[in-house]
């Protein structure tokens, strides 16, 4: 039997924080997914079969929040709705 790994959607727009988030998550062997806006999050989560978690930064430069991406998703029954989600603030 094949242990898969997890998926986790990174959404973060700090470049050296996502580095270093998508770095640790990788040594621990997740397959990491990476957005750096709501808009570019919501695309991987309609394109993207099996993500298992989404790391979420609430606070997210541009048009959209974090917790408008939490809004989309918890209203996205088709795609989102049953994804847990991690809240983070820096």
């Amino acid at each position: 039997m094949l242990n898969k790994k997890k998926v986790i959607l990174v959404v973060e727009d700090e470049l050296p924080l996502l580095e270093a988030i998508c770095a640790k998550l990788t040594k621990k062997g997740f397959e990491v997914v990476t957005a750096r806006s709501a808009a570019q999050a919501k695309n991987h989560i309609q394109d993207i079969v099996g993500i298992d978690v989404i790391w979420l930064d609430h606070y997210l430069i541009g048009k959209e929040s974090g917790l408008d991406f939490i809004t989309w998703c918890k209203a996205d029954s088709a795609t989102a709705k049953d994804i847990p989600i991690f809240v983070v603030s820096n």
